[in-house]
Parts: structure tokens; C-alpha cells; sequence
């Protein structure tokens, strides 16, 4: 997230919270097992152009 210019701005349950200038969104997360969590990320959000990369 942060190298996509996302910031963590709080954590609500198992939601994680990220603004970019005037988006803001939650990434909800859940753990797979003792070592492992899954991160449920939008789709809108990764298939989203990043800029010159």
C-alpha cells in the first residue's frame, strides 16, 4: 500500500483504514491460520493504474 501512495490512517476491528489525497478505504482482513492473514483488497484498488512505474 505504501508504495501505491496509501496511508494507513486507523484500524477498525478487522478493517484497516488507508486515505489517499481524497479516497479513503477499508481493507477488511482475516486470519487463514496461526501464521498467516488474508488481506480482502477492492478490486477497483488493484487494478488501478499506478502512475509512471
Amino acid at each position: 500500500m505504501k508504495k501505491a501512495d496509501w496511508t494507513f490512517t486507523e484500524q477498525t476491528g478487522s478493517g484497516l483504514e488507508f486515505a489517499k489525497e481524497n479516497e479513503v478505504i477499508t481493507i477488511e482482513t482475516r486470519q487463514y491460520s496461526r501464521h498467516y492473514v488474508i488481506w480482502d483488497v477492492p478490486k477497483e484498488i488493484v487494478n488501478k493504474p499506478q502512475g509512471n512505474r
